[in-house]
């Protein structure tokens, strides 16, 4: 993640915080993995920082990392503007920073370096942050103490977001965010891409990675495999170029996750184990967690889901992965892996080891019958969508649960090994397993909902279907639990149910489904008003209301203040009646917020990965983003909208 912030001293200090990193890690990893979390088990085998090149130096972002053929690691330093170059043992090497005679006052040439890629001949492949791809030559290979690198050579202008190289045939591919652009071996400055991949598919693409795996067994070769992470669509696209180079022969969703998707792979990375052909896939912004934030998954050649590193406690929550935009993934001699972690002062990169190898057994889910409803497993692996597989290993007992669509119910499973409730049941995976899911139609019963009284308000329910303005009648799924909530309109308030089961609050009521059900919810005005009609003038309905003798037209959309602090603001809106207010804006996230009634409420505001980068890189550290703000009443009027300039403003000390 790119953002600004105080440097702490490096030295002694830097290293007790590396040593409680460490501590903290291996407290993580020895843990026993918590429920429905597939263990990878790669052993931690602990980090590279920056102090390694000397003079208790940190790394101010490691923003990348790739290795070579000889096993040498690269870093991307983002902020220093340099790669730094390590051997196999993890002793530095020499630094790359493209200062060069011919650039003007010896500039760096790097500046905001992230993802990387090496050739069999040990051309650096950096891609300088969304502008472009540059190439440095070593003057020998493999690279010894002190060796010099030759000034850049500009690849691709095109604003890319990744690169890679084919380990087979030396080919070079630029993610350019729409397509995946391939340069043909050998790679020469001024060459334009011979092909480009994905055009009319890829949306917003992160990351790109290519596979050498030749294949082993049941898993097929996916050799020239090119693998790309979609942010639009929150996906994996796997395409093979060989046969088509537009559509995807492979789309992984991350369903079958513990969190049954990815929460975010903007500024992602991933890369490819050349000997399983197994997919390592940074997922950012870790739902719930500032600082730790960042998950990494583990898929096999075929799409299933493995895994995640590190493997940590509780469901994944947290990994010691820091600030985790953008991430860097390499896979290096002997399944080594390396991930980065951390901004400023806590940047490094996590080594982990290769996992061993554990047999396992696959697991199919068929869907059947003229009802609908989906299927998923404990622990995690089942990757569905018309029909649902997973991978798991041959020790684990797995159980399968159904949830029926509304209008369905699950008719039963076959080919599992025990039945444990009406919709659940368990497989042994000591063998290959092929279960069956059928689902019919199930009986409806129908409710119905009234407003009666002088007052006025909303009721909705849960399940969704009854929403009063709106449809007050609806159909449920007979023996279903229906939730109504109500919600007063201003001046108004619920004075009582009738026609519930039980009423859990003031404000709602439950209603079991055994038979058609009619409820009823009374509104009256609040004490000491009465309700008056305004004529609003010829040829037009009165309007009813509640006190103000001359009322006005309730008022618009209006925006407050904006209280900034640093790439976060919150924003204070005031807004006619309950609905719901969203706001959007170049650079900044989507952010949205429930209100039931009138008056002000607030909006919170942060900056996307590429926001922040803006803001670091702005004049005087201030960025203005428009903030479009968009006004959803709940009775069903016209979407209302307005906008304001915010000002974020860099916090801590600049780069």
């Amino acid at each position: 993640m790119r953002r600004g912030g105080g440097i702490e001293a490096a030295g002694p200090l830097a290293s007790l915080r590396w040593m409680l990193c460490l501590v903290l890690a291996a407290l993580f990893l020895s843990a026993a993995p918590g429920t429905g979390v597939a263990a990878t088990n790669h052993p931690f085998q602990g980090t590279i920082t920056g102090e390694k090149i000397g003079l208790f130096e940190q790394f101010k972002d490691a923003c990348g990392v790739t290795t070579d053929s000889a096993g040498d690691i690269y870093v991307a330093d983002y902020y220093q503007n340099r790669v730094a170059v390590f051997n196999s043992k993890e002793e530095f090497l020499t630094m790359i920073t493209g200062i060069s005679p011919l650039d003007s006052g010896g500039v760096a040439a790097i500046d905001g370096p992230c993802d990387l890629a090496v050739d069999s001949a040990g051309n650096l492949y950096v891609n300088d942050y969304h502008r472009d791809v540059v190439r440095f030559v070593p003057a020998v290979y493999p690279p010894a103490k002190g060796t010099a690198y030759g000034p850049k050579e500009t690849i691709d202008t095109a604003h890319p977001t990744g690169v890679a190289v084919d380990p087979a045939s030396g080919d070079v591919y630029v993610d350019e965010r729409t397509s995946v652009a391939l340069y043909k071996a050998p790679v020469l400055p001024g060459d334009v891409p011979a092909q480009r991949i994905g055009v009319g598919n890829l949306v917003d693409g992160y990351g790109v990675a290519v596979s050498s795996f030749p294949g082993a067994g049941e898993y097929p070769s996916t050799a020239g495999f090119v693998y790309v992470a979609d942010a639009a669509t929150n996906s994996v696209k796997v395409y093979n170029p060989a046969g088509d180079l537009v559509n995807p022969v492979d789309v992984i969703e991350g369903e079958a996750t513990p969190r049954a998707g990815f929460k975010s792979l903007v500024d992602t990375d991933l890369a490819i184990d050349p000997g399983d052909g197994h997919l390592y896939l940074a997922d950012n912004l870790h739902p719930h967690f500032e600082s730790p934030e960042a998950i990494v998954y583990e898929f096999s050649s075929k799409g299933n889901y493995r895994g995640q590193l590190p493997n940590p406690a509780a469901e994944g929550e947290p990994s010691f992965l820091r600030d985790g935009e953008p991430s860097g993934i390499a896979v290096g001699a002997g399944g080594r892996i390396y991930i980065t972690s951390g901004n400023f002062e806590n940047a490094a990169v996590f080594v982990f080891g290769p996992a061993p190898a554990v047999p396992t057994h696959a697991l199919s889910v068929t869907k059947t019958g003229p009802g609908t409803g989906s299927v998923a497993s404990s622990p995690p692996g089942l990757r569905c969508g018309s029909a649902c597989e997973g991978e798991f290993e041959q020790t684990a007992n797995v159980t399968l649960f159904a949830t029926p669509d509304r209008g369905s119910r699950l008719a039963g499973f076959s080919g599992c090994d025990q039945k444990l409730t009406p919709n659940s049941c368990t497989v042994a995976m000591g063998v290959d397993h092929a279960v069956t899911a059928e689902f019919e139609p199930a009986p409806q019963e129908t409710l119905t909902v009234a407003k009666a009284g002088p007052g006025a308000g909303t009721v909705a329910s849960l399940p969704t279907g009854i929403e009063c303005g709106g449809s007050c009648s609806d159909d449920f799924d007979e023996g279903s639990t229906v939730t109504l909530t109500a919600t007063a309109a201003a001046g108004s308030r619920l004075a009582a149910w009738s026609g519930c089961d039980s009423q859990p609050t003031a404000n709602s009521c439950k209603v079991t489904m055994a038979a058609a059900r009619g409820v009823t919810a009374r509104f009256e005005a609040l004490p000491g008003e009465e309700e008056v009609v305004v004529n609003p003038g010829p040829g037009r309905a009165p309007i009813p209301t509640v006190g103000l003798p001359a009322p006005t037209p309730p008022a618009g959309l209006r925006i407050g203040r904006a209280t900034v602090k640093g790439a976060t603001a919150t924003l204070r809106v005031t807004v006619p009646r309950p609905g719901q207010l969203s706001a959007s804006g170049r650079g900044l996230r989507s952010a949205a917020v429930t209100t039931f009634r009138a008056g002000e409420t607030t909006l919170s505001l942060r900056l996307t990965g590429a926001g922040r980068r803006a803001l670091a890189r702005a004049k005087r550290h201030k960025l203005a983003v428009k903030v479009t703000v968009a006004f959803a009443p709940f009775d069903e009027g016209a979407t209302l909208r307005a906008a304001k300039a915010v000002t974020f403003k860099q916090g801590g000390r600049k780069r």
